[in-house]
């Protein structure tokens, strides 16, 4: 069949498609080149044990059973059947290859033997692509195109074998793919039922879409001189399917057609709306304005004019971003929270790009506005939505700074920069270490957890009452459950542990383990597993950073006011032992926390310092102390102590007569529940048990007992590629609050001569 016949088919057989659609799916169909049939090159034709070819003489009752009324050959039809749905929910190969095994050795029908080929096929390339083989599912896939040409099914077994060669990184072969599906869209056999023409619609349109994610995928791969072509390429699909999709909408008048139809015996063909195709439209419009930019940094061309003419271009292509992300917010403000972050993430960069030189982009207030935007989307508690936010503070506080301290900027712009760079990174901060920007609260929650652990195994080696061990601690229990809620944690494992030990419905179970995993503890029927009590305990799955309700939170609220007054002394310790196991477990969850965002906050924190110190140095009027208290919160450590001469003294310097060891105390913890601990801000040194430190003037002489100090939490040596070592920054932010703590005691001195 040549084009110009292929193109009468296409019009006879599609005219009622062209009367809803015009002229779409004729376009689409002709309007790409179209590949040969990759089953040619595919080993299709290699026997598959258990799916040979079904012939007359396949199975010697398949003429029987063909023209048979007998109630065996039904009921052997009717049982394979049911083997076959058994096939479509198997979750490895190995167990679909035993259905498939059992369905061609029995006497089935040859038409059930050949609906049950379709769904094999189907269901080994599905399971062949889960577990990773990706040729074996191509294989399938192909000795189905082969064996059942004219199926209904084709284009979608031509999407996914497309959809393979992309998780292979062969591109070009899943957009030839892709055109294939194109192509065999024009021979489906319309029916008023599943293979209607929203079918054909989605089938072309999702090819559509996988060829221009494919352009984009691929040129993220590329170098930065190749990249440019994919992402025009993607960003030119986009448009054109945008445009298309709302044709379709409008024309139909619904946009729930375009949900019809999206899946076929397993086989799915993908959401398509206008939401989704503008945000990846605008996803490659900014990878094309990035590379266009790193390609123009990397240009050696001296010639002006070419390279202004470069610098427009680059410029034009963000202003795209930004449009493009505006009619988005405007036009889709009942989209998710993640898509709404993502788009307004790529208008702030955008507007920050516009120009090439920081200080001619004249758009501080759209920015802020912008951001504020980006901001207000936290309120929403979307753990998904929060990488964006925290992208967009960071990047924007350091385009503020750097305003701030380009030359050819003036001083009161300076200043309005420093005091933008200021705001945004303590906003970034808040963001990271909880609603009320404690970063320093998970150290002083560590300290407590590890003071409540020591106190525990004391209890346990006095053969201590769990009554009276669970009300010596429970201050402490409360007091981090308290401080963990206010940065945005969950510690379950925390909640009722003065019920541990207590069977209250007698199923032996205790309820502090029934509740903990969602149980009744009054029903004896309603039993957790103890799979499901290991789970909880391990905390998989348990308590995020982003804030919000757990499932179990609210059914953890009974107190220790129902155990009750005495337990054996096996009890006792096992009780005692599963109280300190609890706090241990949730000890670890907190390190880890700990490790995740104070990797985060340190550069932040170090750069909201600055931001102090250089307004400090435009305005004379400004304190620089609030540099130096911002410095301090960097090189954080607890330290307990005990008190040989005087005490701890607020703000007061330690020192160490015979070792480099130095701190001072920024605050005292709560001397009730954590008696003689405190803050500290260690200056220097290394900080162990038993050394002896004396303040300045010699008036009080401490023992060290217990310390935990923030260099022990931070497992990863950076923060991401090309940052400062952690270790980098604690450094340098103890060189300057020991240089800002001289410069301001200099400066008193000064104001006190005066």
């Amino acid at each position: 069949m040549n084009f110009v016949s292929a193109k009468i088919r296409l019009l006879r057989l599609y005219s009622l498609v062209l009367a809803i659609t015009g002229a779409f799916v004729l376009n689409c169909a002709l309007g790409q080149t179209v590949s040969s049939d990759e089953a040619k090159t595919a080993t299709a034709n290699q026997n598959i044990s258990g799916l040979d070819q079904l012939d007359d003489s396949s199975s010697k009752t398949s003429g029987k059973n063909k023209t048979g009324s007998g109630t065996f050959n039904n009921r052997v039809d009717e049982d394979v059947k049911k083997i076959v749905n058994d096939l479509n929910g198997a979750r490895s190969s190995a167990k679909a290859k035993e259905f498939i095994e059992e369905i061609f050795s029995s006497e089935a029908s040859k038409d059930v033997k050949y609906q049950a080929q379709k769904l094999s096929l189907r269901k080994l390339a599905s399971l062949a692509e889960e577990e990773g083989r990706f040729e074996d599912a191509q294989q399938y896939l192909a000795v189905y195109v082969k064996r059942f040409p004219d199926d209904e099914l084709i284009p979608v077994v031509l999407l996914n074998q497309g959809e393979l060669y992309r998780k292979m990184g062969a591109y070009d072969l899943e957009r030839q793919k892709c055109y294939d599906v194109i192509k065999a869209a024009q021979g489906v056999q319309l029916d008023r039922d599943k293979y209607n023409l929203n079918y054909v619609k989605r089938a072309v349109l999702t090819a559509q879409i996988n060829i221009a994610e494919s352009f984009f995928d691929e040129a993220k791969k590329m170098p930065t001189k190749l990249a440019e072509m994919g992402f025009s390429n993607s960003v030119e699909q986009f448009q054109t399917l945008t445009k298309s999709v709302e044709q379709f909408q409008t024309l139909t008048n619904s946009v729930e057609l375009l949900d019809q139809g999206s899946e076929f015996d397993g086989l799915e063909l993908g959401e398509l709306n206008n939401v989704d195709l503008s945000l990846k439209l605008i996803r490659a419009l900014h990878e094309l304005s990035l590379s266009k930019r790193s390609k123009l940094s990397l240009s050696k061309r001296s010639n002006k004019e070419s390279i202004d003419a470069d610098k427009q271009d680059v410029e034009k292509s963000f202003k795209e971003v930004h449009d493009e992300g505006d009619r988005f917010i405007k036009n889709y403000d009942a989209a998710a929270t993640e898509k709404k972050g993502e788009v307004l993430y790529y208008v702030l960069h955008a507007i920050r790009n516009s120009k090439f030189d920081p200080s001619e982009v004249d758009s501080s207030e759209h920015l802020k506005k912008v951001f504020r935007d980006l901001y207000k989307l936290n309120l929403e508690n979307d753990v998904k939505t929060l990488p964006w936010i925290l992208k967009g503070a960071g990047e924007l506080g350091q385009y503020f700074f750097q305003k701030g301290k380009n030359e050819k900027v003036k001083k009161d712009e300076k200043k309005e920069s420093f005091e933008n760079a200021k705001r945004v990174f303590e906003m970034h901060v808040e963001l990271i270490a909880g609603g009320k920007g404690e970063s320093e609260k998970l150290l002083e929650m560590l300290y407590g957890l590890q003071y409540a652990e020591t106190f525990i195994d004391e209890k346990i080696k006095q053969n201590s009452l769990y009554n009276d061990t669970f009300n010596d601690v429970r201050g402490i229990v409360d007091n981090v459950e308290s401080g963990a809620k206010d940065i945005g944690l969950k510690l379950p494992l925390l909640s009722n542990l003065g019920v541990i030990g207590v069977d209250v419905d007698g199923d032996g179970m205790d309820a502090y383990d029934e509740l903990l995993t969602g149980h009744s503890d009054t029903n004896p029927d309603n039993v957790p597993s103890r799979s499901e009590v290991d789970e909880k305990v391990k905390l998989k799955g348990v308590g995020n950073d982003a804030g919000g309700k757990d499932a179990n939170e609210e059914k953890l609220s009974v107190t220790s006011d129902t155990a009750p007054d005495g337990f054996s002394d096996n009890e006792n310790l096992k009780n005692n032992e599963k109280l300190k196991n609890m706090v241990t477990q949730s000890i670890k969850y907190l390190k880890s926390q700990a490790n995740i965002r104070y990797r985060h906050i340190l550069p932040v924190l170090y750069n909201l310092g600055l931001c102090y110190e250089n307004l400090s140095n435009i305005d004379e009027a400004l304190n620089i102390d609030e540099a130096l208290t911002v410095f301090e919160r960097i090189p954080a450590a607890v330290v307990k102590v005990n008190p040989l001469k005087g005490e701890f003294v607020d703000d007061a310097i330690f020192e160490s007569p015979d070792t480099p060891l130095k701190f001072q105390v920024v605050k005292l913890l709560d001397n009730d529940l954590y008696p003689d601990a405190a803050l500290v801000c260690h200056l220097g040194g290394e900080i162990k048990k038993g050394d002896i430190v004396r303040s300045k003037d010699d008036k009080n002489e401490l023992e060290i007992e217990h310390f935990l100090s923030l260099d022990s939490l931070l497992t990863q040596k950076h923060v991401g590629d090309g940052s400062l070592s952690l270790r980098l920054i604690r450094d340098m932010a103890v060189w300057r609050v020991n240089n800002l703590s001289w410069l301001s005691e200099f400066e008193d001195g000064l104001n006190d001569g005066e």
